[in-house]
């Protein structure tokens, strides 16, 4: 993947990076709608660093990061087709990159980059089935609202001894509306449209994401 490119007043760069992943999930689910999820995912990446003013910084320069959650929740019926699901989850993250000099002399490494997020939520979906001239569809709505909280203190990477941090703040909130459209067996249309923010100063720091596609089965 390309990363844009970024315009400075201290000179442009450009981040070019690949990234290679393999993951595992591990379900278990109970009759009255207990259900706990297990992730892991761990990934590798290689990158290219250039500066339109100290020109390449960095070429190949590998990466590594894995990630794990555990989630737990039940799904309680509300009568309706409605149901609410109210869950929990951990998960912790963690990425690094091997250390490089840059043209100017700078040497710079990685400290930490390790997360551990505990996420509270509460689902509201509503499911609808039907027989349209003879297929089967079915209709999923459902609205999330989210609460994490981060325990860690963020990345932090070393330039020639100094420490520059990224974190945001602990306590966040998110909300999301979604659906999907179930045409066959074989189409299934999705959305959705997630905002974030922080907690702290609510609407400072916040995020806008949407996402929409199409599911083939063959």
């Amino acid at each position: 993947m390309t990363m844009p490119r970024r315009r400075s007043t201290f000179g442009d760069d450009r981040i070019d990076a690949k990234g290679y992943g393999v993951g595992a999930a591990l379900t278990f689910t109970t009759t009255d709608g207990f259900y706990a999820n297990a992730q892991a995912q761990q990934s590798w990446f290689d990158t290219r660093l250039r500066s339109a003013v100290l020109g390449t910084l960095a070429d190949g320069n590998e990466g590594r990061g894995r990630a794990v959650s555990l989630e737990a929740g039940k799904r309680v019926p509300e009568g309706g087709d409605v149901t609410i699901t109210p869950h929990i989850r951990m998960s912790y993250q963690a990425i690094a990159f091997d250390g490089f000099d840059d043209p100017a002399g700078a040497s710079v490494s990685s400290r930490n980059g390790d997360s551990l997020t505990t996420h509270w939520g509460v689902a509201i979906a509503h499911d609808r089935a039907w027989n349209d001239g003879g297929s089967n569809r079915r209709a999923h709505l459902y609205g999330l609202l989210r609460l994490d909280h981060e325990w860690l203190d963020g990345a932090r990477v070393s330039v020639s001894g100094a420490s520059i941090r990224n974190a945001n703040d602990r306590l966040r909130g998110d909300a999301a509306l979604g659906g999907s459209l179930e045409f066959s067996d074989r189409l299934t249309l999705y959305s959705q449209v997630l905002a974030g923010s922080s907690l702290k100063d609510l609407g400072s720091s916040y995020d806008l994401k949407g996402t929409a596609g199409v599911r083939l089965h063959f």
